[in-house]
């Protein structure tokens, strides 16, 4: 079993983020208040699920990328000035 602060230094985020994924549902643990214990085989599912948004999250951004077009140009609100 891991305390928070392990499971923080394996995701790579604070202890505090760790502590809202573990109130949001979004990661089992034991106890409650101060002494929350996660073992490792559920950081490694948790681990692994965000993996796997994160790509699907970056293919779904290349896609529209590819519909627009290399020679799509994306309109800014910074006016352009003409000599």
């Amino acid at each position: 079993m891991l305390s928070t602060q392990q499971v923080a230094d394996i995701l790579g985020v604070s202890r505090m983020t760790v502590t809202r994924v573990i109130d949001r549902g979004e990661l089992p643990s034991t106890g409650v208040g101060t002494h929350r214990k996660v073992t490792a085989a559920a950081v490694a599912r948790y681990r692994e699920q965000r993996r796997l948004e994160r790509s699907e999250a970056l293919r779904a951004l290349a896609d529209d990328t590819d519909e627009a077009g290399p020679d799509h140009v994306v309109t800014t609100r910074r006016a352009v000035r003409t000599p």
